[in-house]
């Protein structure tokens, strides 16, 4: 494969600024074969040329992190053969619904640690990739409802992301339209819990008939949501360190796509609720030295090629930056 894709690209040799065409042609082989990309030749040839951008955009993002620019470094990963406007169309959050919902609790100063994190404890499942289904309503929702199952039973189940794909509103919520987080857990509501992951099997596809079987049901506890009041990245902290929590967020730079390590901090990123493309889960929070930035610890459902094993640093008490607090939900749950 080496050889033929070398062979290929030589023959669309293009002088470049930063890197010599043969060290393009090599990552871009090395890239293929890593993330075992298939294309016919004119599709190659196409992200070929994609590729080098990214590369391009990468390398100078991070000679400026390098001088103190920015506090995060951008890599290449299973996204960096897309457009920004493709990987746009892969983001599947849409918010049709008022977000001006009441606080979850009271705003205690000394309500909250000053870091906390759900993984250690047992709350959360593995990175799950939701490859280029509009699907992370489904995933940011259901990592929300393993949390809240295993805080009111001790148990950590891995539940379905299909189900959700395949039974919200008759399947209307298809892998290009995408969905709402809040519209998942109603739907576990409605048919008396979920299913696990090993009986109802990921599909990265829209369109499947539901395939819900009541007698495989699982988590059957949850009683509603509550929505965390909007913007408000206090009420966050302390429900976070309660709850794992859904959130809604603006993903649509290309900063977001190709994010590899450090506190993302883009003070262009928008926060209103119109602006909010992708949904991912809040699992705790914490504080960089390096940068002296406050930051959250998202889950995403890329997979663990993308970001740092999967997850991502987002900056916190930058006001509310990438709108991480203006649609943030946690499921309710029956005592145990």
């Amino acid at each position: 494969m080496k050889i033929t894709i070398v062979a290929l690209l030589a023959c669309v040799a293009v002088a470049s600024a930063l890197h010599a065409e043969e060290e393009y042609q090599s990552f871009f082989t090395n890239f293929v074969i890593k993330f075992k990309k298939s294309y016919d030749v004119t599709e190659m040839f196409n992200r070929f040329h994609i590729f080098k951008r990214n590369i391009d955009l990468i390398d100078q993002h991070n000679e400026d992190a390098a001088k103190g620019k920015w506090t995060f470094t951008l890599g290449v990963n299973h996204l960096a053969d897309l457009t920004n406007e493709e990987y746009k169309q892969m983001l599947g959050y849409r918010s049709s619904k008022d977000v001006s919902g009441s606080p979850v609790h009271s705003h205690r100063a000394t309500s909250a640690p000053t870091k906390f994190d759900w993984r250690p404890k047992g709350a959360v499942t593995p990175v799950q990739d939701q490859g280029q289904c509009g699907s992370c309503w489904s995933f940011s929702a259901t990592a929300a409802m393993e949390g809240a199952y295993f805080q009111q039973s001790g148990t950590l189940l891995k539940l379905s992301e299909q189900m959700c794909v395949d039974c919200v509103n008759n399947g209307a919520d298809t892998c290009d339209l995408g969905g709402e987080m809040h519209d998942c857990y109603l739907q576990v509501i409605a048919q008396g819990g979920d299913m696990l992951e090993s009986d109802y099997p990921y599909t990265a596809t829209s369109g499947n008939p539901c395939a819900f079987v009541r007698s495989k049901a699982v988590a059957n506890v949850f009683t509603g949501y509550t929505n965390v009041t909007v913007g408000d990245e206090k009420a966050l902290m302390e429900t976070s360190a309660m709850h794992v929590v859904s959130v809604g967020i603006d993903a649509s730079s290309f900063l977001f796509q190709l994010y590899s390590s450090g506190v993302y901090n883009d003070p262009s990123c928008h926060n209103d609720a119109a602006d909010l493309d992708h949904g991912v889960t809040v699992v705790g929070y914490d504080h960089d030295s390096a940068s002296g930035l406050d930051y959250w610890i998202v889950k995403n459902s890329w997979g663990e090629v993308w970001g740092q094993a999967g997850y991502i640093w987002m900056t916190r008490n930058k006001n509310n930056q990438c709108g991480i607090a203006t649609d943030a939900t946690v499921p309710t749950y029956k005592s145990a």
